[in-house]
């Protein structure tokens, strides 16, 4: 079901992703394809997470991505919460979260940061200044940070891991700036390695 242009029920990929054979696929109607059940995020992943998991550390590894996400949140005064979304899939690959936030809220919230820094509209505005610039097209992404506020709370993101993954942080408005940046940003080398 969609609602606002946002998918409510189970997990799926954000709108307008495209898939590894290059068709787009979202809302139907919004000029794309309408998504088989086969590719929600949880079969995308399931190959690479029973890798993970298959590999003796792999288990141990999401559990860490988990704990990385709670220093975070823990360092940093006013923070809500921290996760890693995978910007292929759109799925949450860790999370720590203080306020209480629903996964179903959680999973909304990856799809919103998955669409602001790939979704279409974006990749046609990128796609539109290589152009204008005589620039090859090269499929590359321009965002590499992103800080919204909100009426209540500072989100901050960034890509990481060569722009495959996005850390997100949450936090309430009475947060400094500079320590929200400084703190998710310091997580990074220890989130890294982690993911797959």
């Amino acid at each position: 079901m969609y609602i606002f242009g946002i998918t409510i029920g189970p997990p799926r990929l954000a709108s307008g992703c495209m898939k590894k054979l290059g068709k787009p696929f979202g809302r139907p109607g919004a000029g794309a394809e309408a998504r088989s059940p086969a590719e929600s995020p949880t079969e995308i992943m399931a190959p690479r997470l029973q890798n993970r998991r298959a590999n003796p550390n792999g288990a141990e590894d999401m559990g860490k991505i988990d704990d990385a996400c709670k220093n975070v949140v823990n360092e940093v005064d006013g923070a809500l919460a921290c996760g890693i979304v995978d910007l292929d899939s759109g799925m949450l690959l860790g999370i720590h979260n203080a306020a209480g936030y629903t996964q179903s809220l959680n999973e909304l919230v990856a799809g919103a940061t998955m669409d602001m820094f790939r979704g279409p509209n974006l990749v046609r505005i990128e796609q539109a200044v290589r152009a204008h610039r005589g620039q090859p097209e090269d499929g590359s992404h321009y965002f590499d940070e992103i800080h919204v506020t909100s009426k209540n709370n500072f989100h901050f993101a960034k890509t990481i891991k060569n722009a495959r993954y996005v850390i997100v942080l949450v936090t309430r408005k009475t947060t400094s700036l500079g320590m929200g940046w400084a703190s998710l940003k310091a997580a990074i080398p220890t989130v890294e390695p982690l993911l797959p």
